[in-house]
């Protein structure tokens, strides 16, 4: 049972004694959306990933439609967007330097506001603008109409029976987004820079989610510790 769930029942339940007289008020009017910790989410292994790429044609026999969920698979592993950003994102998102001769995307984050510019494989590139004909705006919102719930919905949908038929029954979108921040820190990129990547609101954010998964990083805190040890003792034989 999921926490809206909960909540509608608890509601409904003193509704039903308030209008029995067994309560004078209904108190639930004050009962705001249950919150709780969401488990974490694991990176893809290389091969989970590429598992989830095979399986594409076999889950959707369709040519155009597994082209879609192609890109938006590689999308959201190379870009490290979340799966709302990925659905909503617009053709202008797709932004070529000609100075540099690469491309990025660039866009806004929904849940935080906050700027997002990724250099994306040239590759990928042409991958998306190849798919983005759906939509004259969109490139993974076919209607580009209504709530983008929905739509969001409709493709979470399409990444489960994906990640199921591909062997992994309880594995999520959100997968791809962490397989992008960790595969960074282990190319050691800075902790901070991963976290603008990924348009999180502060750099503890992404610490608490996704340092440690990289053994690198922990490796170079147990020498620095451990020198610590050795300057220590160092220093009691001169003191003594």
């Amino acid at each position: 049972m999921t926490r809206r769930q909960v909540r509608a029942r608890l509601k409904a339940l003193f509704r039903c004694a308030c209008d029995l007289g067994w309560i004078a008020k209904n108190p639930t009017v004050a009962i705001k959306p249950i919150k709780g910790e969401e488990p974490p989410t694991l990176p893809l292994e290389p091969e989970q990933y590429e598992a989830l790429l095979a399986k594409i044609p076999e889950v959707f026999p369709d040519p155009i439609k597994a082209a879609k969920v192609r890109a938006f698979v590689r999308c959201m592993r190379y870009t490290g967007l979340a799966i709302r950003d990925t659905v909503v994102l617009t053709r202008d998102k797709i932004v070529y330097d000609a100075a540099k001769k690469i491309t990025r995307v660039v866009t806004h984050r929904q849940k935080t506001g906050a700027h997002v510019a990724v250099p994306i494989q040239p590759d990928l590139a042409q991958e998306l603008k190849e798919v983005a004909d759906g939509n004259p705006n969109y490139i993974f919102w076919n209607t580009g109409t209504g709530k983008p719930e929905s739509a969001v919905t409709n493709w979470q949908h399409d990444l489960r029976e994906l990640f199921h038929e591909a062997g992994m029954p309880e594995g999520h979108p959100h997968q791809l987004r962490d397989t992008a921040a960790v595969e960074r820190l282990k190319a050691d990129v800075p902790l901070e820079e991963v976290s603008r990547l990924l348009g999180h609101s502060n750099v503890g954010i992404t610490d608490k989610y996704y340092n440690q998964w990289v053994k690198s990083r922990q490796d170079r805190i147990d020498k620095l510790v451990m020198a610590t040890w050795k300057d220590g003792k160092e220093r009691g034989k001169r003191d003594g």
